[in-house]
């Protein structure tokens, strides 16, 4: 009677094992090399710990650059490095406070935190685009089209754009009306319906 009991437990507990098994497998997506990346019912990614970090992160700093627009610069300033402080890894908030420093005239200031995020992540479009404007601020020319060149190759469709419009601001600036239409019209082309990008684009082109 015992072994009986033994064996009918033992073939519940197999059962329960491979139902949790089937669960992950059903709700797993196997993707790249090797890693696994866990799926909703209609088989979408769901973000893991590290992604909803970052999307936070956007959504705090999106928070922060409206409490920049509306005026309180200083306000803005301050949550940055109070972010910082909690994250010395935290790139998007330094390249924010690294445009807040430009916007305030602050150029030394953004120069160091720049080149910090630069640290973190020498590959970021974001943060090329915004070295580029810091040094288009300073009149610093060349290496302001130097940095918007690197950020128009990064690959981010966004900051292709803008580079590109920092591309022909510099242009402008130094007289060179033809590549300055050609890095216009590639600014339109790279993000199309991106309607504030096109304004700009067509303000720059009539200044010539």
């Amino acid at each position: 009677m015992r072994n009986n009991l033994r064996y009918i437990f033992a073939g519940f507990i197999t059962s329960i094992a491979v139902v949790v098994i089937l669960y992950i497998v059903v709700n797993t997506d196997i993707r790249g090399s090797g890693s696994m990346v866990t799926t909703n019912r209609e088989g979408q990614p769901m973000p893991g710990p590290e992604q909803k970090k970052i999307e936070a992160l956007r959504v705090i700093n999106g928070s922060i650059k409206k409490t920049y627009d509306s005026g309180d610069t200083k306000g803005a300033i301050e949550k940055c490095i109070a972010l910082i402080k909690k994250d010395k890894n935290n790139m998007d908030t330094r390249v924010l406070l690294g445009e807040f420093y430009t916007g305030t005239g602050e150029f030394q200031k953004a120069g160091d935190v720049l080149k910090d995020a630069l640290i973190i992540n020498p590959g970021s479009s974001w943060g090329l685009r915004a070295m580029g404007s810091l040094l288009y601020a300073e009149n610093k020319l060349k290496a302001s089209e130097e940095y918007f060149e690197k950020a128009v190759q990064s690959g981010s469709k966004i900051d292709a754009g803008w580079a590109y419009i920092g591309l022909a601001k510099v242009y402008l600036k130094t007289g060179k009306t033809q590549d300055m239409l050609a890095s216009v019209a590639k600014a339109k082309r790279s993000d199309p319906e991106n309607k504030d990008l096109a304004n700009v684009a067509d303000y720059i082109s009539k200044q010539r």
